[in-house]
């Protein structure tokens, strides 16, 4: 990454090698290009599966390294689409909503950047309506604004 040193870019990537131990559920050291997929969305990335797709069918940890390196280095550094992509990643059915539950524990297990009461805070001011759900869209506007 332009600009980057060595230890930011470690640090960078890795969310992306634990998200492909995650994903290399059979334990043998390789993703298809659809588990490389979901891998790099887990970690807020927005990739493409053609991308993947041609790095092979098995595609290896130190392939998949060298893929989020560059699809890294690439992508726009737009918070908000940022924010978008990794709500997405977790919105399985498409709703355009997270549950406030879940929003509260991915909160409480950013490594400490926000206290509990911060946390529910946050929670309480994104279910405005109380009823578990949170859009995220709408979430992030708030968050940036």
């Amino acid at each position: 990454m332009a600009g980057s040193s060595g230890n930011e870019l470690r640090r960078d990537m890795k969310p992306f090698m634990e998200a492909f131990g995650l994903f290399d559920s059979n334990g043998d050291g390789f993703l298809t290009p659809e588990q490389a997929v979901m891998a790099a969305r887990s970690c807020g990335l927005s990739v493409e599966k053609d991308s993947a797709c041609s790095l092979g069918q098995q595609i290896s940890r130190s392939a998949y390294g060298d893929w989020i390196a560059r699809e890294l280095a690439a992508a726009p550094l737009d918070p908000r689409k940022h924010l978008i992509t990794s709500f997405q990643a977790l919105d399985r059915a498409n709703t355009g909503k997270v549950s406030a539950p879940e929003l509260k524990e991915i909160l409480k297990a950013s490594g400490g950047i926000l206290t509990e009461t911060e946390v529910d805070a946050l929670v309480s001011e994104a279910d405005k309506d109380g009823n578990g759900c949170i859009d995220y869209v709408r979430f992030t506007d708030e968050l940036l604004s």
